[in-house]
Parts: C-alpha cells; structure tokens; sequence
C-alpha cells in the first residue's frame, strides 16, 4: 500500500521490520533494494539485492535485478559477470540473452553483443524490445536493426 501510496520512509520502515522478523525471506530484501534504487542510494540498493542473491541465487528474476542494479550504478561489468555466471543454467531463457547483448553494447562489446542477440533472437525474436530497454541507443544502430528484421521475416515466414 505504501509502495503505491509513494511512501517512501513508511515503505522503508515496514521492508525494514519484515527483514528484523524474518531476514531469510528474499523478496522483502528485493523490494527494500528496489525501493533505494527509486532513491539512487547505491550502497543500500546493492546491499539487499546481495543479500536477496545469496539467499536465492537459482531465481532468474533476482540476477536479473541484481544485474539491473548494478549496470543503474555503472557496475556493468560486474552485471555481465554475474550475468555470465547463470548463462549456462539458463540457457533457454531469452531474458538472460537480451540482457547480457545490451550491456555489452554498452561498455562496446559489439561483437559478443551481437553473438548474443542472434542468440536470444533464435530464443524469442519478438521479445527484441528487451535490447532497447536496457539500451535505447541500439535502436538506432542500423546493424542490430538488420539483424532483428532478418528474424523476425523468418519468423513470419
């Protein structure tokens, strides 16, 4: 109610408690880090999605975060990393791919980049918007854009 309500000391106070009654439960970290992330308070947001991580580290969604947290406070390369360390467990999922492909467009990796949107490509071509939300300047690259039509025309085909 709070988070909807954009109260954000409530919000932090209850996310605070749920963790004193139970610091196991991952998903209270998640929320309080994704609250510090609305903040930009990057030594707390990173703080409690290490934690949600250790605590469960086999969820896609929590090293999806993590990552997105870290490439937020311009930690890309440890995103990739951690990114890189779950590929091989997920790879059928295409969020890891698209992921991955954007962040090394961001730091200039063109070349692996572009291997690993082939590879999400060949996962889900239509889910392609995931490259642009994690960097928006590929839209705009005429190589990548080639690349997602010769997808989605096989596709369709």
């Amino acid at each position: 109610i709070y988070k909807k309500q954009g109260k954000h000391k409530q919000r932090e106070i209850n996310l605070l408690k749920a963790i004193e009654l139970d610091e196991l439960e991952s998903m209270y970290h998640i929320e309080l880090a994704e609250l510090y992330l609305e903040y930009n308070e990057e030594e707390k947001c990173l703080h409690n999605y290490k934690k949600a991580y250790e605590l469960d580290p086999e969820t896609p969604e929590v090293i999806l975060d993590y990552a997105q947290a870290l490439h937020h406070f311009e930690h890309t390369d440890l995103a990739i990393k951690k990114l890189e360390a779950h590929l091989s467990k997920e790879d059928d999922d295409y969020r890891f791919f698209y992921r991955l492909a954007s962040y090394l467009y961001c730091i200039g990796l063109v070349d692996k980049a572009e291997y690993l949107l082939h590879e999400a490509l060949t996962l889900r071509a239509d889910e392609y918007p995931l490259l642009y939300a994690f960097a928006p300047f590929t839209e705009h690259m005429e190589n990548v854009t080639n690349i997602i039509d010769l997808y989605l025309h096989k596709s369709n085909d």
